[in-house]
């Protein structure tokens, strides 16, 4: 699929609903490392990534964060992760969350 066709989609369904972000995550989510900040300018451009691939990963503090893609078919482009984490970000997710079962972010 074409990132146009794409992301006006995600676009609409981010619009829909705020319910299906959340802030989740594993007990290290609470120990302080890198923020989704931090990780979300670590999304490369121009990349697409299949359901299970690791998209980015930080480090800090003895803990690690990556965002994971986990939407049901298909790719997913960089530009569509992009607006995922920054609508995590502005829910109010500093470190874990899930994003419209497209991406998940926890610590580990």
């Amino acid at each position: 699929m074409k990132v146009s066709f794409v992301l006006p989609v995600v676009l609409t369904l981010l619009t829909a609903s705020t319910s299906a972000i959340d802030c989740s995550g594993s007990k290290k989510c609470q120990i302080g490392g890198c923020q989704l900040s931090e990780l979300i300018r670590k999304i490369p451009n121009g990349k697409t990534w299949k359901s299970g691939k690791e998209i980015a990963c930080c480090e800090g503090r003895g803990n690690r964060l990556c965002a994971t893609a986990t939407h049901a078919v298909g790719d997913l482009h960089s530009d569509v992760v992009k607006v995922l984490l920054q609508e995590l970000y502005n829910y109010g997710c500093r470190r874990c969350g899930d994003a419209y079962s497209l991406v998940k972010v926890n610590a580990y």
